[in-house]
């Protein structure tokens, strides 16, 4: 089942060859796992308290298959559990009716100025 979707552009700025992941002008590596994490944040920032907001501290990703540049994918967040201030996610990336990745995230939420004061 599917809790949240949310489509991405393909562009320029995203492929291998402009991320410094790849010589191919493709979808890159990199910008899928922005694009998984991206769905997982906006999912989980509904449901925080004011002050609060969630990081990233894992993902595991496949690429499974290239994506030109131009197409619009969709990313799908399948599940998500919670135990305590972590909070996992499973997910899938689509171009029109091709898997084109999965990931398993995790994210941990915090509090906006005690997670900020620890860059001090």
């Amino acid at each position: 089942m599917i809790l949240f979707s949310k489509p991405f552009k393909a562009l320029p700025q995203h492929s291998a060859r402009s991320q410094g992941s790849g010589g191919l002008d493709v979808l890159a590596t990199p910008s899928l796992v922005a694009f998984m994490e991206n769905v997982a944040y906006d999912f989980l920032e509904k449901q925080l308290d004011a002050g609060q907001t969630s990081v990233g501290v894992s993902l595991d990703l496949e690429h499974l298959a290239p994506t030109k540049i131009g197409r619009t994918i969709k990313v799908n967040l399948l599940e998500h559990s919670q135990e305590g201030r972590k909070n996992h996610f499973s997910l899938e990336a689509f171009d029109g009716d091709k898997r084109i990745g999965k990931a398993l995230h995790t994210r941990v939420c915090v509090d906006h100025q005690r997670f900020l004061e620890q860059l001090n």
